[in-house]
Order: structure tokens, then C-alpha cells, then sequence
């Protein structure tokens, strides 16, 4: 639980050039250290991101991100939120000829702005905190749930793999094609030479008879 009180309000822009459609998400951003550093600020961008960011997608188009949410740690207990359009529009390496990958991105000031000061704050136990982000049965249970892959904020999927216990004794090396043209010399070579030691055997048993 946060509590805010909200300082040098700001309102919407009713005639800013850029206003975002409706139900688009936006695009958040936490800029300052203390977001990292302090548990109060990353409990604060938890609970703000689940209270702006509504649902959340696999997948997004970066041209259906039409305006941007801004928050700066001013202080140890302030906040400012921003609240900005995003405006696309051909950079100048594209306008030059040049082939460029992402469009020139500009921020226009629509509103609401506000500072966020941290009146006052509680939260659960560590073991609390845990219990509530468990996934319950049914949906750890579902159809096309799979425990052992997850993915971070950047989108890359990890999977983890459990094996049994192994004995090194009994696996089989693995036999590459380069190493089979010389074990075959070297069989060769053996049969040579053990061929060799049974006629000089045979040879010198008939001498010695």
C-alpha cells in the first residue's frame, strides 16, 4: 500500500497536436536511479506499471505506441509523472537516402503532469509477498502452460531442462568423422604387425625344431 499527494498539477492539452487513441497502451518509463536502489521506488514502479500498463501482450507494434508515460525520481520521496504523444516521422538518414531501421520518434507535452510525493507506505511480509505472486492450480494446470519456460522484460524466452543424476563412467564419447579415417590406419597398422609377430614366431619354432 502507497499513499501519493499530488503537487504542481497540470491538465490535458485539449489542443496538443498528438492525443493518443483509446485503449492504446503506453509506453513507461522509469527514468533516475533510485528505481534500482530503493526499495520503496521499485515497489512504486511495480504498482504504477500494473496501474497504467493494463494488459499485457507478447507482441506489440511499434507504431500502435502512441504516447508515453514518464516517470523521474526527483528526490528521495517525489515523483514526477509526465505524460507525452509520440510523434513519428522520416529521420534524417531516410530523408538523405540512407536505409534506417526505426523512424525519427518525437515527444509532444499532452498532459497530465504532476509530481507524486510519497506521504506514506506499507508493505507485506517477504513471505506474504511470495504467497500472492504463486500462480494458482488452475492456471499452472492449463492448457499450453509450461513451468519450466519463462521470459524477462526484454522478451527473450529461457526453458530449463532437468536431468538425472549421470556417471561419467558410462557415457559414450561422442565420435567425430575426422578421428574415424585414423583409428581405421591405426586398426590396419595393429593387424599389420600382429601378423607380422606370428610368422616370425612360427619361423623361429621351425628353426628350433
Amino acid at each position: 500500500m502507497m499513499q501519493f499527494s499530488v503537487t504542481n498539477y497540470s491538465g490535458i492539452e485539449l489542443n496538443a497536436t498528438a492525443v493518443q487513441r483509446e485503449g492504446a497502451k503506453p509506453c513507461i518509463i522509469f527514468q533516475g536511479d533510485l528505481w534500482e536502489n530503493d526499495e520503496v521506488f521499485s515497489m512504486a514502479a511495480n504498482l504504477l506499471t500494473d496501474f497504467f500498463g493494463g494488459e499485457r501482450h507478447s507482441k506489440i507494434s511499434i507504431t500502435g505506441i502512441d504516447h508515453a508515460l514518464i516517470f523521474t525520481s526527483i528526490n528521495e520521496t517525489t515523483i514526477h509523472m509526465g505524460h507525452y504523444g509520440i510523434k513519428y516521422s522520416r529521420s534524417k538518414d531516410a530523408q538523405q537516402g540512407k536505409v534506417v531501421q526505426y523512424p525519427r520518434i518525437d515527444l509532444v507535452d499532452i498532459g497530465p503532469s504532476m509530481n507524486l510525493e510519497i506521504s506514506n507506505h506499507k508493505f507485506a511480509s517477504d513471505d506474504l509477498r511470495n504467497e500472492a505472486l504463486l500462480i494458482p492450480y488452475q492456471l499452472r494446470h492449463a492448457k499450453g502452460y509450461n513451468k519450466n519456460i519463462s521470459q524477462d522484460e526484454l522478451g527473450e524466452v529461457y526453458g530449463r531442462v532437468h536431468l538425472k543424476q549421470q556417471d561419467i563412467r558410462d557415457m559414450a564419447p561422442r565420435k567425430f568423422k575426422s578421428m574415424k579415417g585414423s583409428q581405421k590406419k591405426k586398426a590396419n597398422a595393429m593387424e599389420a604387425r600382429s601378423k607380422t609377430q606370428h610368422k616370425l614366431r612360427e619361423s623361429l619354432d621351425s628353426y628350433i625344431a
